[in-house]
């Protein structure tokens, strides 16, 4: 039996198979795909931007994004767009489907598992999160920075609070277990204008650690 993808349209729930998922991806020329989205309002604005990437917006939440879904299949006048999509799914039960679509993945400000996935790091989960990625993809990481000195935060996770050169070194070895080179980390000021991100204070310029890695393929240390 083919293995399918939950679309979230609205209150209604649509079911697409791989074959019905690669058709539509290659009416487009690159896939963006959003894990964690919540209420999907950074895809949705992404994807009214870029008309010619198809935006894929995952999230285990499948009412928080009744909202955003809906929009999204109204006329154009009304503020649908035809290159969005939102699934309901977890990052510990991605589809098979939706596996090597993605030039893109963006885990923005995530919290729980995907925290612990993205932060900890967890290899099993991450390796998931790297199976969204074709073959030199791209991975683009955005965590709250005050979190990392949450120890009681960061202990419920199963996660131990470090300096910033040991959380590196972990991340690194764990990405790259996952398939994945860190190419780039630093911290800065958020710009993901997100609603999560509002609420953890993006308007008074949350310090944000960004990490970026790309997919290898063979989980070998390229550098970087």
């Amino acid at each position: 039996m083919e293995e399918t993808v939950a679309i979230v349209c609205g209150r209604r729930v649509e079911q697409i198979g791989a074959a019905g998922l690669q058709e539509l991806i290659r009416q487009y020329d690159a896939v963006v795909v959003d894990l964690g989205t919540g209420d999907g309002r950074w895809l949705y604005r992404r994807a009214r931007s870029q008309p010619s990437v198809l935006c894929l917006g995952i999230d285990a939440n499948a009412a928080a994004l009744r909202d955003v879904s809906y929009r999204a299949t109204r006329k154009p006048a009304r503020g649908g767009l035809a290159n969005v999509r939102f699934i309901a799914a977890g990052a510990q039960s991605l589809p098979g489907a939706l596996r090597a679509v993605a030039d893109e993945v963006w885990v923005a400000y995530p919290w729980g598992s995907l925290l612990g996935a993205v932060l900890g790091p967890e290899p099993s989960i991450l390796r998931r999160v790297a199976g969204l990625l074709k073959p030199r993809g791209l991975i683009r990481v955005a965590m709250n920075e005050s979190v990392l000195a949450q120890g009681a935060v960061l202990r419920r996770m199963g996660l131990m609070p470090r300096p910033a050169q040991d959380l590196y070194a972990a991340m690194r070895a764990g990405y790259n277990e996952a398939g994945l080179t860190v190419t780039r980390w630093r911290f800065g000021g958020a710009w993901i204008r997100s609603s999560w991100a509002g609420r953890l204070g993006q308007g008074a310029g949350v310090r944000t650690l960004w990490v970026e890695a790309v997919k290898d393929g063979d989980g070998c240390d390229h550098g970087g």
